[in-house]
């Protein structure tokens, strides 16, 4: 993101004052300020907002130094703005520190909580350590996290867990990676699922979306079912069966099969 101007705003016992910053750093005052309130905003050269942070309490010289009780919203074109919370913020040029119970969240449900999370502006690029997810009808943990402002796509890496609902169906996963973003969740890598009617995936990638309709595996699929097992390249999970397709390798289980419907 491109960051030639950012507007500066102190709210200090109900005055506000506005300070333009440019960069490189203009011949200002480089003394700290002490407030009660500090509000910073960031424009793209296009003059469009693209961050806002608010924050209790503070020291700051221009727009470095240590922020506390802060809210940090993302803008972006047609996206879902992205509010991060957390206790503490210590800011310097290139690369900001969000500490002490930070949560994520977006408006159209997905929150995500962590520890500590590291903003680098001039990248437009944020990073983490252990993270959990929650969707209306997903859930991830994950070791790593990443998240790209400027394409508002997320990556999960190291011990990645998740569960999904599916067709009002949950299922338990694992896998190497992941990746979300254009409401949908990749996992990809050695990926193994367990549904909770006891039917077991393995396969290279799972696709599904964040709505919980469409679930679509792919890359040497294995599937031990009730009845029986299924092998494919492609294995689609949606509303009133499993569908496979490529290399489509079938054995089934007819006692199983007899006792479930009875005869």
């Amino acid at each position: 993101m491109s960051r030639t101007k950012t507007f500066l705003g102190l709210l200090i016992l109900g005055i506000v004052l506005f300070l333009v910053l440019r960069h490189p750093r203009s011949p200002v005052d480089d003394a700290a300020i002490d407030a009660q309130r500090i509000i910073l905003f960031g424009y793209t050269e296009g003059e469009r907002m693209s961050w806002e942070i608010d924050a209790q309490e503070g020291s700051l010289a221009e727009s470095v130094g240590s922020l506390e009780g802060v809210t940090i919203r993302f803008y972006g074109e047609g996206e879902h703005p992205l509010t991060i919370r957390g206790a503490r913020l210590v800011r310097d040029e290139s690369t900001s520190l969000l500490e002490g119970a930070v949560t994520v969240a977006r408006d159209d449900g997905l929150q995500l909580e962590t520890h500590d999370l590291v903003w680098r502006e001039a990248d437009d690029w944020l990073d983490s350590g252990p993270v959990h997810l929650s969707h209306h009808n997903a859930e991830l943990s994950a070791s790593r996290f990443s998240y790209d402002l400027s394409a508002r796509r997320g990556w999960f890496t190291d011990g990645v867990e998740a569960t999904i609902v599916q067709d009002g169906e949950r299922f338990h996963v694992r896998a190497n990676q992941g990746e979300e973003g254009d409401d949908r969740l990749v996992l990809e890598g050695d990926v193994s699922i367990h549904s909770e009617n006891g039917n077991t995936f393995t396969c290279r990638r799972l696709e599904t979306d964040l709505g919980g309709t469409f679930a679509q595996l792919s890359g040497d699929v294995h599937a031990t079912l009730s009845s029986g097992d299924l092998q494919a390249q492609t294995v689609k999970l949606e509303r009133g069966g499993v569908y496979a397709e490529g290399a489509v390798s079938l054995r089934l289980d007819l006692q199983s099969a007899r006792k479930s419907d009875g005869t």
